[in-house]
C-alpha cells in the first residue's frame, strides 16, 4: 500500500500553501503570460515554466498570470477569464502525469465532485477542459486570503478562541453538507480551510474526497490523508471501515490544535507521527486538552471526535456542528444574563442609548431617580428631559460619540418629574457601526 498525502511536495512552490490553497500574489513584473484553451487544438502554443522548471503549452481563453502552488498532482495557478473579466484559479494536472489513467481520472473526478457541492464553504469550480497538450484542467473561484493554520501559527493563547471557533463552526458545515451529500474529504485540516475577506471560509483541497458507496474508487488501495489528523483505520487501511467518523475525528484534530496548540499527534518524522495515528495514541492530545483552559464542553467535543472507535464519535458533521452551535449560544444566552444582571444591580443610572437620540434600555434606577416611568423616559427623545441651557453641549457630546470619542465627565442637568432639575456626571462610549450609545450617569 502507498501513503498519498496532500502537502506540498519537497522542491515545489516556494508559496508553502496545500495544493487547493489559491491564494493570489500579485504577479511578478515581467512575467511572461500565455493562455489556455479549453477542449480545442491549437495553431500555435507558447511555453512557460513553473516553481517546478516543468513548461507548459497553453493558449486561448485563460491567461495564466502566476504560479500559486503545487501539490502532488497538479499545478494551480493565479489565471484571468477574458470572456467574463475576472481572476480566476487554474489547476493543471502535473506533466509528470500525462498518461497515467488513475491520476487522470481521479484529477477530474475532484473537479466534477467539487462542483457537485454547492455549497457557500466550497470553492465553485467554473469550467473543466484540456490544455492543447490534452492534459485536463478546471478553473475555479480565486480566494484571497490566509489558511486557518497560519491564523494558528501566529496566535497566542485562547484570546482568540470565539473567532476561531464561528471558523471552525463553518468547517463543520460545510463537512456536514459534504456527507449529506454522501462525500468524504479525507484530508480535513488547518492547511486546508481558508480564511478569505469578509470572513468567508472555504473547506478546500478535495483530491482525495471520496465518494461513498460508489461503485468504485481510482485509490481505493491507497492510503490518504494527512498523518497528524488521521483516525486509525484510515491511517491502517481499513477501507471497509472508512466513512463519514473518519472526517469527524480530523474535525476533531483541527478543534485539538485550535484548543492547545498542536495537532493531536506529533513527532520527529512522518513515519513516526503516522505509527501513532495508525496506533492511535491519544494520551498526549487527551492530556493536552484537560490541561488546555477551554471550557469543559469545548474539551468534551474535542474528545468525542477523536474517539479511536469510530462508533464512540458523533455520525456526521452534522452532529459535531450541532454539538458546538448549542455551546456558542449557551453563551451568548450567559453573557446576555450576565448583563442584564449587572444592568439591573448597578447602583449607577446605566443606559443604552440610540444616536438617533432615543432611550433603547435604562436600568431600573432611572424611574427611582427621575421620577418618569421607563415608558415615558423611552418614548421621547432623551434631549426632552435636558436643562434647555445643556441641550447645545448635550448634542456635541452626543456628536463626539458618534465619531468615535469617549465622553468621560460630562455633566448636564436632567428634568425631575416634579419640576425641578438634577445635576449628572455621564461616562460614555459608543459603538459608531451599531448607532448604540453606552452610558453611565451619578449624582453630583
Amino acid at each position: 500500500m502507498a501513503l498519498v498525502t496532500s502537502n506540498v511536495e519537497e522542491g515545489g512552490t516556494q508559496s508553502g500553501f496545500p495544493e487547493s490553497s489559491v491564494v493570489s500574489p500579485p504577479p511578478r513584473p515581467g512575467e511572461k503570460t500565455v493562455a489556455l484553451a479549453p477542449n480545442q487544438l491549437p495553431t500555435a502554443a507558447a511555453a512557460v515554466p513553473h516553481a517546478s522548471g516543468e513548461a507548459i503549452d497553453v493558449r486561448g481563453r485563460f491567461r495564466i498570470e502566476a504560479a500559486l502552488a503545487q501539490g502532488g498532482m497538479g499545478m494551480i495557478y493565479r489565471a484571468w477569464d477574458g470572456r467574463l473579466n475576472r481572476a480566476v484559479a487554474l489547476k493543471v494536472l502535473l506533466a509528470a502525469h500525462e498518461g497515467n489513467r488513475t491520476l487522470g481520472q481521479r484529477f477530474t473526478d475532484e473537479a466534477r465532485l467539487t462542483a457537485s457541492l454547492e455549497h457557500p464553504g466550497v470553492v465553485p469550480v467554473f469550467e473543466i477542459g484540456r490544455c492543447v497538450d490534452r492534459r485536463p484542467f478546471f478553473a475555479m473561484g480565486l480566494i484571497e486570503g490566509e489558511t486557518l493554520a497560519q491564523i494558528l501559527d501566529r496566535r497566542e493563547g485562547l484570546s482568540d478562541l470565539p473567532k476561531l471557533l464561528r471558523c471552525f463552526e463553518q468547517v463543520c458545515q460545510t463537512a456536514g453538507h459534504a456527507h449529506s451529500r454522501g462525500i468524504i474529504h479525507r484530508d480535513l485540516k488547518p492547511e486546508n480551510v481558508m480564511i478569505g475577506g469578509f470572513g468567508t471560509v472555504k473547506v478546500i483541497d478535495w483530491g482525495i474526497a471520496l465518494r461513498l458507496n460508489a461503485e468504485e474508487s481510482a485509490d481505493e488501495e491507497l492510503i490518504c490523508g494527512t498523518p497528524a489528523y488521521l483516525p486509525p483505520e484510515q491511517a491502517v487501511g481499513e477501507f471497509d471501515r472508512i466513512d463519514e467518523r473518519a472526517d469527524v475525528f480530523s474535525l476533531g484534530g483541527i478543534l485539538c490544535e485550535i484548543l492547545t496548540g498542536h495537532p493531536p499527534y506529533r513527532g520527529e518524522s512522518q513515519e513516526e507521527v503516522m505509527e501513532q495515528a495508525g496506533e492511535a495514541r491519544l494520551g498526549d492530545a487527551f492530556a493536552r486538552l484537560e490541561n488546555c483552559g477551554a471550557d469543559h464542553e469545548l474539551v468534551r467535543l474535542a474528545k468525542h471526535c477523536l474517539s479511536a472507535d469510530p462508533a464512540s464519535r458523533p455520525r456526521t458533521a452534522v452532529e459535531v456542528e450541532r454539538v458546538l452551535k448549542d455551546y456558542l449560544e449557551s453563551g451568548l444566552r450567559r453573557i446576555e444574563r450576565d448583563q442584564m444582571r449587572f444592568f439591573e444591580l448597578s447602583l449607577e443610572m446605566f443606559c443604552i442609548a440610540g444616536l438617533d437620540g432615543y432611550f433603547r434600555q435604562i436600568n431600573s434606577n432611572f424611574p427611582r431617580n427621575l421620577g418618569f416611568t421607563e415608558e415615558e423616559l423611552r418614548s421621547r427623545p432623551f434631549i426632552d428631559f435636558v436643562h434647555p441651557d445643556d441641550v447645545v453641549a448635550t448634542a456635541e457630546a452626543v456628536a463626539n460619540l458618534g465619531s468615535g470619542h469617549q465622553v468621560v465627565g460630562f455633566t448636564n442637568r436632567y428634568r425631575h418629574v416634579d419640576g425641578y432639575y438634577v445635576r449628572l456626571e455621564w461616562s460614555a462610549r459608543a459603538i459608531p457601526d451599531e448607532g448604540v450609545i453606552y452610558a453611565v450617569a451619578r449624582f453630583l
